[in-house]
C-alpha cells in the first residue's frame, strides 16, 4: 500500500516520490531515531529507520519485505513476490481425499465449493481474492511485479533461480 508522510520542517526533501520498498513496521524505528531513542529497545525491533529518506536519500532502506496471513507466507522484493501456502497435515489429508470447502465471494457464501481452504478464517476476504486470482490456491507462487502487478501469472516453475533465492530468504 502507498505510504504518504508529511512533516513540515522535518522532511528536508518534501514533495518527492520514493520508489523503494517501505513498510508500516518502519514507522516505529523511524520515530525512535527521530526522537534520539533508537538505543532504547532492549531487543531488535522489526523495521528500519526512514530518516535517510526524509533527508533526501533515494537509496533502498531494505531489499525485501516479509508478510504472512493465515496459511500463506511471502517475501517481496522491488520486482518479485514469492508466496508459500502451507496447510497443516490434516488439511493436506483432506485435500488428498477430495474434500471440498465452501466457496465464498466478497459478499458471502456461494453455492459452490473450492479445492482448498482459503488462507484465513475470514472466508469472505479469501473468497474475494480467490475468485479474482487464478493462482490463489497454488502452493508456491512467484510473480514478476514489474510486468504483472495484478499477480495473474505464476512464474514459479519458469524462474527456478529466482524462486530458489526468494524461498531461501523466506
Amino acid at each position: 500500500v502507498p505510504l504518504v508522510m508529511n512533516w513540515p520542517n522535518g522532511i528536508t526533501s518534501p514533495g518527492r516520490t520514493y520508489d523503494e520498498i517501505v513498510s508500516h513496521v518502519d514507522i516505529g524505528p523511524t520515530l525512535l531515531a527521530l526522537t534520539g531513542a533508537s538505543a532504547l529497545p532492549t531487543r531488535p525491533v522489526d523495521g528500519v529507520s526512514l530518516v535517510p529518506v526524509f533527508n533526501g536519500s533515494s537509496a533502498a532502506v531494505r531489499q525485501d519485505l516479509f508478510a504472512e496471513i493465515g496459511y500463506a507466507r511471502a517475501v517481496r522484493t522491488k520486482d518479485r513476490k514469492y508466496i508459500a501456502v502451507r496447510y497443516t497435515p490434516t488439511i493436506y489429508d483432506q485435500i488428498a481425499s477430495g474434500f471440498r470447502w465452501q466457496e465464498y465471494s466478497a459478499s458471502g457464501p456461494t453455492s459452490g465449493t473450492v479445492p482448498r481452504p482459503y488462507y484465513l478464517n475470514n472466508s469472505g476476504l479469501g473468497g474475494g481474492v480467490g475468485s479474482s486470482n487464478p493462482t490463489y490456491f497454488d502452493d508456491d507462487q512467484l510473480y514478476n511485479l514489474s510486468t504483472d502487478p495484478n499477480e495473474d501469472s505464476n512464474l514459479f516453475g519458469q524462474e527456478p533461480a529466482t524462486a530458489y533465492d526468494l524461498k531461501k530468504r523466506l
